[in-house]
């Protein structure tokens, strides 16, 4: 592939001479942007491409990237990557780098459609406000201070490849459609996101019309008395859990590993969870044919019914564990290096429908919250931002923003139910969880 008058054969080539180990990540991206922001609009193209260089000098392991625009030199991008390879203290006993050319058959990456035609774009966030104003209006009038409503669209065409000194060449192209949409009506809040591989997947104005509704069910009347109660939390809570506190604890390469360190194999949380992580699954947000080191994805099984079965694990952190890649390389850009990510973290549905598990709450129903975590503790502290009160198993008031207290052993050890329906957010898909006795404040 020779893009922006860069050809990495040439490098490649360049490398074996000077009997280096050379691994390329180029990518290329073209999207296109759609804001709402009350009255305010911004529409643009969001296009970018680049380099990232992994070269491995004297068991050394350097990292140098530059945008494909720049004109860089391919020799001297060399020697810099060399260079920092030498400066640093990263040593490896042979390059982490994909030695195999096989890569995951997975359905539904692209869509043909490509971007978001702009006209299109505008005329569907219109309908999204019209949607959301009118059901502002129509549950009980419009709030007396006007509602505070935000809409993103987006689209991308992302082409990848990576290569190595190997002889390892992959390609492939994806499509991402994302959606995001947030609501303030009189404290009442609620926001929602989306990301889709297929643009006929994607129904903004149906998720636009779910949050104006949820933003006016949430109209906070009642304040969190401290104390310990039930709390049953929406699929969004749990995924936002996982993202903060349990992700850091299964990824190779990150601190918060220490905490699953001696683990593998003993039960760690309730029996009535758990995790996977799969990077296979069609359409799905993060799902590819391989990641971003060129291994193939898979499935690995994290939790199985309590019990902790191993990592995720990049090239790197595999080497270093005298272990095999779970194709978990990642980068969030290409001048990051490669961190352990997962690609889509399922939590497995549980046996109780929604009003068996209403009427095991005696407490709140946690809607939505921000997460803070110390991975390396496994403490969780949840700002609450909207909750009801759960009652007989009926929802009741709604809540003033609260605090809530806990821990990921907690959270995920004094489960007294799962649902039998899940609810995907970008990157998971996950059940309804009620934990029993967790601590809350206002």
């Amino acid at each position: 592939m020779v893009a922006y008058g860069f050809d990495p054969e040439k490098l490649i080539k360049h490398a074996q001479k000077l009997d280096l180990d050379l691994e390329l990540y180029i990518v290329s991206r073209q999207g296109v942007l759609i804001s709402f922001e009350d009255a305010r609009r911004v529409v643009g193209r969001d296009e970018e491409a680049g380099v990232s260089i992994r070269v491995v000098k004297d068991k050394k392991l350097g990292h140098y990237s530059f945008p494909l625009n720049s004109r860089v030199d391919e020799k001297v991008a060399l020697e810099k990557a060399v260079k920092i390879a030498n400066a640093g203290n990263r040593r490896v006993k042979r390059p982490p780098f994909t030695f195999t050319d096989s890569v995951t058959e997975v359905s539904g990456l692209y869509d043909p459609v490509g971007n978001i035609d702009f006209e299109e774009g505008v005329k569907l966030c219109e309908d999204c406000m019209r949607a959301m104003r009118s059901i502002l209006r129509g549950a009980g009038g419009f709030p007396r201070r006007e509602a505070k409503l935000s809409l993103h669209l987006s689209s991308s065409v992302e082409e990848v490849t990576v290569t190595n000194t190997y002889g390892i060449e992959k390609h492939d192209k994806a499509t991402y459609y994302s959606f995001r949409a947030s609501c303030i009506a009189e404290g009442g809040r609620s926001r929602e996101s989306t990301v889709k591989r297929r643009f006929s997947d994607l129904d903004p104005v149906e998720l636009a019309e779910y949050v104006a509704e949820m933003a006016m069910e949430t109209m906070p009347k009642d304040v969190i008395q401290e104390g310990r109660a039930d709390v049953l939390l929406h699929p969004k809570v749990l995924s936002r859990i996982l993202n903060d506190a349990f992700v850091p604890c299964i990824c190779a390469d990150v601190a918060g590993a220490l905490l699953m360190r001696d683990k593998v194999g003993k039960m760690v949380f309730s029996e009535q969870i758990s995790v996977t992580d799969d990077g296979t699954l069609p359409a799905l947000a993060f799902s590819a044919r391989f990641d971003d080191e060129g291994w193939p994805t898979q499935r690995n099984a994290i939790v199985e019914k309590g019990v902790f079965k191993g990592f995720l694990y990049d090239n790197l952190s595999a080497m270093f564990n005298e272990t095999l890649s779970t194709g978990n390389a990642r980068r969030e850009h290409y001048t990051a290096d490669v961190a352990v990510k997962p690609h889509n973290l399922l939590v497995e549905a549980g046996d109780y429908d929604m009003e068996e598990l209403f009427e095991e709450c005696d407490g709140i129903f946690v809607i939505d919250a921000l997460s803070a975590a110390k991975p390396t503790s496994g403490e969780i502290d949840l700002e609450v931002l909207s909750a009801l009160r759960v009652k007989d198993g009926e929802l009741h008031s709604a809540l003033h923003p609260f605090h809530i207290k806990t821990s990921l052993q907690h959270i995920l050890g004094r489960v007294a139910g799962v649902s039998d329906v899940r609810e995907e957010t970008p990157g998971y898909i996950c059940p309804y969880v009620l934990v029993k006795s967790v601590y809350c404040f206002a």
